[in-house]
C-alpha cells in the first residue's frame, strides 16, 4: 500500500526519516508514479547509504524511464532529458523510453536523433529495432541512416527489421519481405 506507506512516513512523527525510511518513501513514489519525486530522492538515497550502491544504476534508470514516459508535454520532456546525466541519456532502456515518449508528443527529429546518436555510439539491438517501429516520419532520411548501418552489422536482426518496416512504411512490399526473409 503505497499511499498508506507516504502518508505515514510523510507524518511530523516521522521525521528525521532514518535511511530505511527514505528508501521506503522513493520506492512508494515510485510504486504510484511519482518518478520524479523519486528520482529526486537519489541524491539523499546515495548520501544517507540507503540501499546497496549496486542498486542505485538500475533504480536510477528506472526512475529515469519512469519520469520521462510522464511528461505531459514537449517541454516538459526536454527539460527532464536535459537535466539527466550522460550517463542515462547514452543508457539504451532511458534513450528507448526517451524515443518513445518523443515520437508521441510529435517531437519527431528528436526521438529519431537520441536513437541514432545512442547508435552511433553504443550499438543495441533494441534501439535497433525499435529505430524502425517508431511512428514518424523522415522515412528517407531514415531508411539511409539504416542502409549505412547495415554495412557496419549486416547481421543484426533488429537492424534487419527496421530496414524491413521502414521499406512497408514506404509502400515497398515486396522489398520489406525480401527484408525478412
Amino acid at each position: 500500500h503505497p499511499t498508506d506507506a507516504l502518508v505515514a512516513l510523510d507524518t511530523a512523527a516521522a521525521q528525521p526519516l532514518p535511511p530505511r525510511g527514505l528508501a521506503l518513501r522513493a520506492q512508494a513514489l515510485a510504486e504510484i508514479g511519482h518518478f520524479d519525486e523519486a528520482y529526486g530522492m537519489l541524491g539523499a538515497l546515495r548520501k544517507a547509504e540507503a540501499v546497496p550502491a549496486a542498486d542505485l544504476p538500475r533504480l536510477e534508470s528506472r526512475w529515469a524511464r519512469g519520469m520521462i514516459a510522464e511528461a505531459r508535454d514537449g517541454n516538459a520532456l526536454a527539460s527532464r532529458w536535459e537535466a539527466l546525466p550522460k550517463t542515462l541519456r547514452h543508457d539504451p532502456a532511458v534513450v528507448g523510453a526517451y524515443a518513445d515518449r518523443a515520437a508521441a508528443l510529435g517531437w519527431d527529429d528528436a526521438a529519431a536523433r537520441a536513437l541514432e546518436e545512442t547508435l552511433d555510439a553504443h550499438w543495441d539491438e533494441a534501439l535497433a529495432a525499435q529505430y524502425g517501429r517508431l511512428s514518424i516520419g523522415r522515412l528517407d532520411q531514415r531508411q539511409a541512416r539504416v542502409e549505412r548501418w547495415i554495412e557496419q552489422h549486416p547481421d543484426s536482426p533488429g537492424l534487419l527489421l527496421s530496414r524491413a518496416r521502414l521499406h512497408y512504411a514506404r509502400g515497398e512490399r515486396a522489398r520489406a519481405e525480401a527484408a525478412l526473409q
